[in-house]
């Protein structure tokens, strides 16, 4: 009897281990299931198509990117994005290029893009504060670094090209280029709260201009003093 109970025992035993095998099995056998049909039927977004119609990105191959608020502002900038046309050089700091921004009022609903065309590079843009760097301050302007043409004649837009400068109002609204023909941007940084050194180089030269946020316009360019000729890079 005794022998009898521990084998129907082990019987028992067995019987939930297999059950247990076969409803995990099974379950992987579903998980394995829904990835291979997700990834089957997934969207993917096409780069290599550019329309010049900016009101109907999404049937084009276009793509938007991720939305980003704009602090003290109930204002949202979505990018329009497209991988045509990508330099080399820029295709390492982006596997995707920015074509135009779409400005959103959240409390109008109103929308405005920054551009009436979509053949420019956006090499970036970034929202000004003031020098505080504080979150909870609001964004003053928005800085543009653009590519319009291909200046190199590389077939491409990149950071290869030469860069036009510009600024908006949060909104998108009155965009003013402030330079053009920059090959090269050095960077910038805060004089006070309603002005903006930049310090860039065109046709050769290293320059610096003091931007008023206000007029969206240069108070002073100059060019830096030339590299002493003893120098060593």
């Amino acid at each position: 009897m005794e022998s009898n109970r521990f084998f129907h025992r082990v019987w028992q035993f067995n019987a939930v281990v297999i059950a247990l095998a076969g409803v995990l099995a099974l379950a992987l056998l579903l998980f394995a299931s829904y990835h291979v049909i997700r990834d089957a039927t997934r969207e993917r977004v096409v780069t290599n198509v550019v329309n010049t119609d900016v009101e109907t990105p999404a049937i084009s191959g276009w793509d938007y990117g991720l939305p980003r608020q704009i602090d003290g502002h109930a204002v949202v900038v979505v990018p329009l994005q497209s991988g045509k046309n990508i330099g080399a050089s820029y295709f390492k700091k982006n596997p995707v290029s920015v074509r135009d921004l779409l400005f959103i009022r959240a409390k109008s609903d109103e929308k405005q893009w920054l551009f009436d065309r979509t053949d420019f590079l956006i090499l970036e843009y970034a929202f000004l504060a003031d020098n505080s760097y504080r979150s909870d301050v609001p964004v003053k302007a928005v800085i543009y670094q653009v590519v319009k043409t291909d200046t190199n004649n590389d077939q491409r837009l990149s950071y290869e090209d030469t860069i036009t400068i510009g600024l908006s109002h949060p909104d998108g609204s009155e965009y003013t280029e402030l330079v053009t023909d920059v090959t090269k941007v050095i960077g910038r940084d805060w004089v006070d709260d309603d002005r903006l050194m930049l310090l860039y180089v065109k046709e050769g030269k290293a320059w610096s201009a003091v931007v008023d946020l206000d007029r969206f316009s240069f108070e002073d360019v100059s060019e830096l003093p030339a590299i002493s000729a003893q120098a060593n890079p």
